[in-house]
Order: C-alpha cells, then structure tokens, then sequence
C-alpha cells in the first residue's frame, strides 16, 4: 500500500496530503494500492510518508521502482499474449485476463508514463 502511494505521489508530483486526499477520491487509485473495495475514509496518515523518506533513500526508491515498473510491464505482456493466444484458439486452457486487471494495468501504465 504504501509503495504504490509512493508511486502515485511521485508520478503526480504531490504533496503528501494532496497525494492520500487523491487516494481517497479514486477508486482506480485505491485498487492500485491494494485496497479491495472502494472506501471514502484516507488510507493512512499523511505523516507516514516522512518516516518512509527517512527510511528509504534516493538510490533505493528508485531501485525499487524499477524493479516494480520492469515486472509490472512483463505482466502485461504476457496478458496481451494471452489474450491473443485465447482470440485465435477459443479451446485453450488459460482464462483471458478480467476487466479488473486491463483496467489496474491501464492505469499502471498512465502511471509510468
């Protein structure tokens, strides 16, 4: 959860407050998070994101959003293949990604962009 407010906060260049009140209006946002239903209420305290900056440097923030944007990517990837694979051959075993899914990785991809 608080990775992906990260995440958020950084791509939207906003203040922490401004960053959990977005959070807390957008149900896209919130799937993001990890949340799994929509709810009015903040998800955490704005404060929180001062002592994950003083835990997290620069060089390791963005270490790890790599990493998260390389495999988030990769997932993608293999959805759209899938979903091609299950368009030419309606008797293949896997399930086509959900409607849930294209949407978080549609905003995960606005989101890196």
């Amino acid at each position: 959860m608080i990775i992906g407010s990260l995440l958020i906060k950084h791509k939207m260049n906003q203040s922490d407050e401004e960053t959990i009140l977005a959070i807390q209006e957008n149900p896209y946002m919130q799937y993001f998070v990890g949340l799994s239903e929509f709810t009015d209420k903040p998800i955490f305290d704005p404060t929180l994101f001062v002592n994950i900056r003083k835990r997290l440097g620069n060089n390791d923030f963005n270490n790890m959003s790599v990493s998260l944007l390389k495999k988030q990517v990769e997932k993608a990837r293999i959805s759209a293949e899938e979903k091609s694979k299950d368009k030419d051959d309606s008797n293949s075993g896997s399930s086509p990604a959900t409607d849930e899914d294209a949407e978080s990785t549609k905003f995960f991809i606005y989101l890196i962009s």
